[in-house]
């Protein structure tokens, strides 16, 4: 069966909590809202290895609209890039936005394990 096994779990993440994106990786949201026009994330992510940051499984939520990669680059540790360094990184993420929406909230999809999805909402 194609789908057999196959899960999708979603879970809402308080301000301020951490919570494990793989064995390698923790994510804490600070602030989200909106500023003149714009969607603005600040995030910390701890990580035990240099890597590249993909926003391709992050979201935009807007009520009942989930809105993929409409990012602008992030802001790592002050420089616009998406590498990562071993220890704590500061993460800003923004985006343009529509302000007539009810609501925005950022939301990430996590494939930690084959057949098995996380969905994020990260609450305010």
């Amino acid at each position: 069966m194609l789908y057999q096994g196959f899960a999708i779990h979603t879970r809402n993440v308080a301000l301020h909590q951490s919570i494990a994106l793989n064995d390698q990786q923790t994510l804490t949201l600070h602030h989200q809202g909106l500023t003149h026009g714009h969607f603005r994330a600040t995030l910390t992510l701890h990580t035990r290895a240099a890597s590249r940051l993909s926003l391709a499984h992050w979201y935009l939520y807007e009520g009942p609209n989930n809105q993929p990669n409409q990012f602008l680059d992030p802001t790592i540790n002050g420089k616009v890039t998406h590498d990562l360094t071993p220890g704590t990184n500061r993460i800003t993420v923004a985006t343009n936005i529509a302000p007539h929406r009810p609501t925005y909230q950022l939301a990430i999809a996590i494939n930690d394990k084959h057949g098995r999805y996380r969905i994020l909402y990260f609450q305010e």
